[in-house]
């Protein structure tokens, strides 16, 4: 919870904000996380089901699958911008909906349905899509060691 608080709040809210506040605003999302998390755990709890564990899985792998494609697309590519990771996003959240609420795949394979998703279809957004990359030295594979 709090490393996805910090990640929010340095990735996406940083700008134009005092360390403070962020400190604050982390506090709140990592409440806010924890109560989430809690109520999950509390509905799956209650399903009646004999492998838990599974179904935990299904849903870790509902956010951790796009998490993961979001993070190798920035390691991996060069021109990756926002507007392309964000496309990948958007496209792995409706592929995994459907994957998981109208197939019968098993819930272990969600996360590498995830990754993959969103690593393609950002991948393939920045070559259709034009859009100026920030400094990327040292921040990628191939400009791991570029100064």
């Amino acid at each position: 919870m709090h490393s996805i608080a910090t990640a929010f709040t340095t990735d996406f809210l940083s700008k134009d904000r005092d360390s403070e506040s962020l400190l604050k605003l982390a506090k709140r999302i990592t409440l806010v996380l924890g109560v989430l998390g809690t109520v999950s755990a509390i509905y799956i709890a209650s399903q009646d089901s004999k492998n838990l564990w599974d179904i935990l899985m299904g849903y870790v792998g509902l956010i951790l699958g796009t998490l993961g494609g979001l993070f190798t697309l920035a390691i991996f590519t060069n021109r990756t911008a926002s507007v392309h990771a964000w496309t990948g996003v958007i496209v792995a959240a409706a592929v995994l909906y459907y994957v998981k609420f109208h197939t019968e795949a098993h819930p272990l394979i969600i996360g590498a349905i995830g990754t993959v998703t969103c690593f393609l279809s950002g991948w393939i957004a920045s070559l259709i899509i034009p859009a100026q990359t920030k400094n990327l030295d040292g921040l990628t594979w191939t400009k791991l060691n570029q100064n």
